[in-house]
């Protein structure tokens, strides 16, 4: 068995740091101390902490999985609608909206939404002039899911959330879970009514539709 000591100054010998001269008793170390470094530490041992970096860099490399392209990357959710609204359309669409329609898009699989416990959503509310008769989602008039809009968490509780563009009252999310999408298609008397705040391009007396999607429900804020 070889010793530390020995091993040592193999090492020391192949890496330059020691040497002995020839034709000396010392220098007659040099070929067997030679033949243990290759041995115990092979030919192409890297000599320096750069070398050993590099090596372990491509040995990593080597072993490195390249990604499966036929693995299908899930659409970025967007909110878009027509750059201006049309308002003839939204007058006569509005009319016709007298009642609360609720339409779950997905149907989610996590948890359920509940009374008490906090919520995070991606939001876009639309006027009711799209051009596809059924899907009446036109242009967007509010949403957080433009780049850099931050999702706030909120508590649902009897007053709702979303109160800067309209009340969803707890009842109209009620029965969803996380993964899902509702959609809300809103008379104008449960939404601005005949005055709207300043500031929302929403005409008066006009309905709304809102697209929820619940991304998150638990008990911390």
């Amino acid at each position: 068995m070889v010793g530390a000591p020995r091993l040592d100054e193999a090492r020391l010998l192949m890496s330059g740091a020691i040497d002995y001269p020839r034709g000396t008793l010392t220098g007659m170390k040099r070929l067997p101390l030679l033949a243990l470094a290759l041995v115990t530490f092979g030919c192409n041992q890297p000599k320096t902490f750069g070398d050993a970096a590099q090596d372990t860099a491509t040995r990593l490399a080597a072993k490195a999985v390249p990604p499966d392209e036929s693995i299908p990357v899930p659409p970025v959710e967007a909110c878009v609608g027509p750059p201006e609204p049309d308002l003839q359309l939204v007058a006569r669409r509005s009319a016709g909206i007298t009642e609360l329609k609720i339409v779950d898009l997905v149907l989610g699989d996590g948890p359920e939404i509940e009374l008490e416990k906090y919520a995070t959503v991606n939001y876009c509310a639309m006027l009711p002039d799209g051009s596809d008769p059924d899907d009446i989602g036109g242009f967007v008039f509010a949403t957080n899911m433009r780049p850099g809009e931050p999702r706030k968490r909120f508590k649902l509780g009897t007053e709702g959330f979303m109160t800067d563009i309209v009340e969803v009252l707890p009842r109209w999310l009620s029965g969803m879970r996380v993964g899902g999408k509702r959609r809300l298609i809103i008379p104008a008397s449960q939404a601005y009514g005949p005055e709207p705040p300043p500031g929302v391009r929403v005409p008066p007396n006009t309905a709304i539709v809102v697209d929820v999607h619940l991304l998150f429900v638990g008990s911390l804020p």
